[in-house]
């Protein structure tokens, strides 16, 4: 049995299909899925209420990084949206070991820009300029 590996949460990437557009990002979240619940009261039984998983439903990944000139093919897949040209692009998020290995790696499909949002400026502080992009995405699989 192989010796278990504890990943660090800073060696990552992400990647879109057709390119790396995404890469570069110093925070990833939204690796989540939860499954929704359909209640049930079962006529005669007060004890309890039936708890049925019904459809499984994933959290939009919202990636964050220091202010920079975007991409220019980040930022027309972004600009599509309002056109009216959009392309749904799937992608992996990729984490590795310190030695530089892939050990995890999450797919998700179809996914769409929602939502840019520039920095918060302010002249009293010196804190780094922060952008972040949010994916929503139709499933997100364990791919390794």
């Amino acid at each position: 049995m192989p010796e278990p590996i504890l990943l660090t949460a800073f060696r990552f990437r992400v990647v879109l299909e057709g390119g790396a557009a995404a890469a570069g990002f110093a925070e990833c979240s939204g690796l989540e899925v939860e499954h929704e619940l359909f209640e049930y009261a079962e006529g005669g039984e007060n004890r309890f209420v039936h708890r049925l998983p019904t459809r499984l439903r994933p959290a939009d990944l919202v990636l964050r990084r220091g202010l920079m000139v975007v991409p220019s093919e980040l930022w027309a897949w972004i600009e599509a949206i309002g056109a009216g040209t959009y392309q749904r692009r799937g992608g992996e998020i990729r984490v590795y070991s310190v030695d530089g290995a892939r050990t995890q790696a999450w797919r998700f499909d179809r996914g769409l820009p929602v939502r840019w949002s520039g920095p918060e400026l302010s002249a009293t502080q010196s804190a780094v300029a922060m952008e972040s992009l949010t994916i929503a995405h139709e499933g997100l699989q364990r791919a390794g």
